[in-house]
């Protein structure tokens, strides 16, 4: 397994989603998110981002 110094890490990206779903009944369920990326565009000079998102299903 190869060792990563500090340096040949910056600019990596990390991608990482956690989201739970709630459903309201048999045909509706919500599903609240949210997600974090690091170095975004490979670049570890931008900030952080972090994004709230919201998903409705139906089901018929």
């Amino acid at each position: 397994m190869q060792d990563f110094s500090e340096s040949d890490r910056r600019g990596i990206p990390f991608h990482i989603e956690a989201f739970y779903k709630y459903r309201l009944n048999d045909y509706i369920a919500i599903t609240p998110g949210l997600i974090w990326l690091t170095a975004p565009a490979q670049n570890n000079n931008n900030d952080d981002a972090v994004i709230g998102v919201i998903r409705t299903t139906f089901t018929f």
